[in-house]
């Protein structure tokens, strides 16, 4: 399993593998054309057709509308995208990465374990309506993609923005918790397809990251997750995954 990473501010895109910068390029793109109701999220493929498509194991794909810092990146990997959230000398686990008042020495005594990792959240709706989940994310989707049946990959973000499981993916054991099996398909592609509507980056700036566990890479790209446009509409359209020869990250300048 490997972290993978892209950040863009407008001005620079940046690669993180197991949250450490590989790459830093300016790009010629400052900012990005409006969202468009023809924009479709996908994650294993780059649109309906199922294009240059990821073929292997994915865990935990989140979205934000900013460009994390680097020091927010590097810790990712280990806290999930609750990871900018301080942790507290309080007793519980106010960044969700398993522990409590960890890294955290005084002369008092602290209030102990608490069992509650997301205490630093807020439980909401979630899109179904069927049940609620811990919104504990400045992310705009974060997929964990825990299942463990169904179809449906839950959005945490708070937001709703839940996708379905097409082709022949299903859940599986991921690299955090559950994760879902994208496997080569001859009908429908293997992919989850979220809201349409949504770039999930913002005008200017956006993070995207995921685990990956791929199969061996015949493409010459393969997408991991990004949103696509029709042929005549394609408004904020992005595209982030694994190349033949590394990363990739692809943001569309005009509409």
């Amino acid at each position: 399993w490997v972290h993978v990473a892209a950040t863009w501010d407008g001005a620079r895109a940046k690669m993180y593998v197991d949250g450490v910068l590989v790459k830093d390029q300016a790009t010629v793109t400052t900012t990005m054309p409006s969202d468009s109701g023809a924009n479709v999220l996908h994650i294993g493929g780059e649109d309906a057709a199922g294009n240059n498509a990821f073929n292997g194991l994915l865990d935990d794909v989140v979205v934000f509308e900013r460009a994390l810092s680097a020091a927010e990146v590097a810790t990712l990997p280990g806290q999930g995208p609750n990871g900018d959230a301080p942790e507290l000398c309080d007793g519980l686990d106010n960044d969700c990465d398993g522990v409590a008042d960890e890294g955290l020495v005084t002369g008092t005594q602290c209030d102990g374990i608490d069992a509650n990792l997301c205490t630093a959240g807020t439980t909401v709706c979630a899109g179904s309506q069927l049940g609620t989940i811990c919104d504990d994310s400045s992310a705009t989707l974060h997929w964990p993609l825990n299942g463990p049946t169904g179809v449906t990959a839950t959005d945490h973000s708070g937001a709703g923005f839940d996708g379905v499981l097409e082709g022949n993916a299903t859940f599986t054991t991921g690299k955090v918790s559950g994760g879902i099996s994208l496997p080569t398909s001859t009908g429908t592609p293997s992919r989850v397809t979220g809201p349409a509507g949504k770039s999930f980056f913002g005008s200017a700036s956006g993070t995207v990251m995921a685990w990956i566990k791929p199969d061996t890479v015949t493409a010459e790209a393969a997408v991991v997750v990004g949103v696509h446009g029709t042929a005549t509409t394609k408004g904020r359209t992005w595209a982030f995954g694994r190349h033949t020869k590394g990363l990739f990250i692809r943001i569309r300048t005009s509409t």
